[in-house]
């Protein structure tokens, strides 16, 4: 039967009348208030203390990042907008509604308006006094108030915004809940409230867990985050215990205990109501109800500032969203295209007529960014080992990460592949492990007569990495377990420090020369891991002023890498191993500290995460050091260790480059961060786009000039640009993780929502256009090392 839209309202109205005014007993308003008012304080308090957070300056110091204090804190509070507004209605509720005899919607009227004027004849006062200096027009009271007025209502709006869909929760909450212990029959009532409760102490939980992560790291949390601890918690507990302290403990633990005040607001609400109208038996008149809403719909602005877009939305609307609409969708046509150019499923190398038998030394070090070295950064004296070494060096300027994260790097650097999130790495560890079908350096070298061996001075239980590793093929992996008794030290709660490789690394090599076997060996470093702590017997040093313990502290750590790897090169040296052995020594990804407001690198995509240092040293193939200019990434190691050996490629090409290759204009990196649907990224040429999937707007560098990312240019570009950059990086979002799961993120390009709800482009309407398809690098068949090419600048 058809049925007109105007019927169709009629009924929806009819509805929503029906249910907004049920009969609500005394009894039922208590059990909805203490259901509803303990996950109020804890949402709108957490949204609060947010909003303080974000207006408190980001940087104290040069790096210097932390929150408010309590007095700080209410010293921000009490000269906000948000207080004149608290004020102003609590002082209008108390005089107007309770007070004046007149007509009770003259009162409702002038209860909202009233703090309107209220709001900014308050800041008016509050800038008059400390406004003192002020001359001419400026200094009346008549231009103070027309100009403040229009800053209130920007404030207003502002934080109307931010509570927006805070409130919304909160009212469609209470109204369900409502709803259910009015029809439901008396003796399932206590039951029904019972259950509500129970969900309320989830909501405030999850709250207090998103507040912990929020206060830590400047940044949201989300279903992704949550389940991947979940998932993980064996894992993952030893290390979240070494970042808990009594803080943490108060943000995770305070917004569930509220839940402790329900029978006393029950009771309170039940024996003394505090609204007068609630004897009418009708509290919830659709009248007013559908006026809040359409209020805070007015009021709500279209676009909120970039450094506060972090405080919108509702995290229990956010959380829901994440788990029941975005879904994994297996997609059979990516599976023999695009996929495969993200990683190489049937590589071969093919020894050629120049073919050498060098050994292979890859040195991964832990965390280590590429301005916290003395090779990149002229004035820290951290590195000096580095330094030297790389004047006899080829040297990447310009090397990115993919991942931040160190099984990420090994994917990248071993497998020459593009990795995928967390979650993906382990799902493919596990898939892998029956029978590995991925290209790896251990097995590819394998069929060449080389012998591999993986060295680590950690355990690794973390993420299903051993089961990562023993895919890879190596011949034999020793890690922190293997190195018995020992009187080195355990520096972090991963494992033991560096030193203690260095005697059983040689012992192996000394191994593979006996019996005359090429050997690929590569080393991952300890030191340098986050809460950046080195062994007591290295002497403590002050590279940096006060300001920032935990950067000195990383210096530090990295001035003992640099330390390890002057040890392990002198035993090369003594063996007189140089002249036939390729060294590699690289970061695996960078380190935040504070910069951005944020010290969580797992979670952005700036350069201090992503940057990181890379050298090649080969005395044998070239004597002077040079520069790899260009743009380069970590899954470039593999086909450059093909063309240094002399070895062409049969089968599917990885997406890496050689090294000692010109490097396209306009080739493209991409990057993205560990977590679902957090931030991807992409640098073509000069120009960064990161894109995070629309919770914020895009953001847009430009790094030849403006190398720290100081000076976004999304606002410069047109949304023609903005839209093919995002639908690139989609696309090699969904093949990087096609090729690891076989099921690519549910991120529909062709119906995806115009980059204009991002507020910094400046074009009206979208663009229609058709993009290009992802074009991801493919490897070039290994040609003749040329000492003398282009590629590589002298040093001056």
């Amino acid at each position: 039967m058809n049925i007109s839209y105007r019927e169709f309202f009629k009924k929806q109205k009819h509805f929503i009348l029906t249910v907004a005014k049920l009969p609500v007993s005394s009894d039922t308003l208590g059990m909805v208030s203490a259901i509803i008012i303990p996950a109020l304080i804890g949402i709108i308090g957490i949204k609060t203390y947010k909003i303080l957070f974000a207006l408190w300056p980001v940087t104290r110091s040069t790096l210097g990042w932390e929150p408010p204090t309590l007095f700080e804190g209410i010293r921000i509070f009490l000269v906000s907008p948000l207080a004149f507004l608290a004020v102003a209605y609590l002082a209008a509720y108390f005089v107007l509604w309770q007070r004046l005899s007149i007509r009770r919607w003259l009162r409702a009227i002038l209860l909202f308006l009233l703090p309107l004027i209220a709001l900014p004849l308050a800041k008016v006062l509050w800038t008059g006094i400390k406004g003192k200096n002020l001359t001419g027009i400026e200094s009346s009271w008549a231009y103070q108030i027309v100009h403040v007025y229009g800053d209130a209502l920007s404030d207003i709006q502002f934080l109307s915004g931010i509570y927006q869909t805070d409130i919304f929760f909160l009212v469609g909450y209470g109204l369900l809940s409502t709803l259910a212990l009015s029809v439901v029959p008396n003796r399932w009532r206590q039951l029904v409230f019972s259950l509500f409760i129970c969900l309320s102490a989830t909501i405030l939980a999850v709250a207090g867990l998103e507040l912990a992560h929020y206060l830590k790291t400047g940044m949201n949390g989300n279903a992704s985050m949550l389940m991947y601890f979940l998932a993980n918690a064996d894992d993952l507990w030893d290390m979240v215990r070494d970042e808990v302290n009594w803080k943490t403990i108060v943000a995770i633990l305070a917004p569930p205990f509220l839940i402790l005040l329900c029978p006393l607001i029950s009771r309170l609400v039940t024996r003394n109501p505090w609204i007068n109208w609630q004897q009418d038996k009708s509290v919830f008149n659709a009248g007013k109800v559908i006026w809040l809403v359409l209020l805070a719909g007015i009021l709500a602005p279209e676009h909120i500032g970039q450094e506060y877009i972090r405080l919108r939305g509702n995290i229990v609307l956010n959380f829901g969203q994440e788990l029941l609409f975005q879904p994994d969708i297996p997609t059979e046509a990516f599976k023999e295209g695009k996929a495969l150019r993200q990683a190489a499923l049937n590589l071969e190398f093919v020894p050629t007529a120049r073919a050498q038998r060098l050994n292979i030394v890859v040195v991964l070090l832990e965390s280590v960014r590429a301005d916290a070295t003395g090779v990149y950064n002229p004035s820290l004296q951290n590195t000096p080992f580095l330094r030297e070494l790389s004047k006899k060096s080829l040297v990447a300027n310009e090397m990115y990460a993919v991942i931040p994260r160190t099984s990420a790097a090994w994917v990248s650097v071993l497998n020459g592949m593009y990795p995928s999130i967390n979650s993906a790495l382990m799902y493919w560890a596990y898939r892998e492990a029956g029978n590995p079908k991925f290209a790896s350096l251990p097995r590819l070298l394998r069929k060449t007569g080389y012998k591999s061996a993986f060295f680590v001075p950690t355990h690794l239980n973390y993420e299903n990495e051993g089961q990562l590793l023993f895919n890879m093929g190596f011949d034999q992996i020793v890690s922190e377990k293997d190195y018995g008794k020992t009187s080195y030290e355990h520096v972090n709660y991963f494992g033991l420090e560096d030193r203690v490789m260095i005697d059983p690394i040689m012992s192996w090599v000394d191994t593979q020369r006996k019996d005359h076997n090429p050997f690929f060996l590569t080393v991952m470093t300890n030191v340098g891991h986050e809460k950046y702590t080195f062994p007591s017997t290295w002497k403590k040093r002050e590279f940096i002023g006060s300001g920032n313990e935990d950067y000195n502290n990383y210096l530090n750590c990295i001035a003992y890498i640099d330390d390890f790897l002057k040890r392990l090169f002198n035993e090369f040296q003594r063996r007189e191993l140089f002249q036939n052995t390729i060294f590699f020594v690289l970061g695996d990804h960078g380190e935040p500290f504070g910069e951005r407001g944020t010290k969580e690198r797992a979670l952005s995509m700036y350069e201090e995460e992503l940057h990181i240092p890379m050298l090649i040293f080969a005395p044998s193939l070239f004597h002077d050091g040079g520069k790899i200019i260009g743009p380069r990434q970590q899954v470039d190691i593999l086909p450059t260790i093909a063309d240094m050996l002399g070895f062409s490629t049969n089968g599917d090409l990885p997406p890496g480059l050689s090294l000692l290759r010109d490097n396209p204009k306009d080739r493209e990196l991409y990057y993205s961060c560990i977590l679902e649907g957090i931030a991807i990224g992409m640098r073509k040429g000069s120009r960064k786009y990161i894109y995070k999937f629309d919770s914020a707007p895009m953001e847009v560098f430009d790094l030849a000039k403006d190398p720290d990312e100081r000076h976004d240019l999304a606002g410069e570009i047109s949304e023609t640009e903005a839209l093919m950059a995002r639908n690139q990086m989609l696309k090699w979002y969904g093949a990087t993780r096609l090729s690891m799961t076989g099921s690519e993120p549910d991120h529909d390009l062709a119906a995806a929502k115009p980059i204009r709800a991002c507020s910094k482009f400046s074009q009206p309407q979208c663009q229609e256009s058709q993009s290009n398809e992802l074009q991801a690098g493919i490897g070039q068949a290994p040609g003749i090392f040329l000492k003398s090419s282009a590629l590589f600048q002298p040093d001056e």
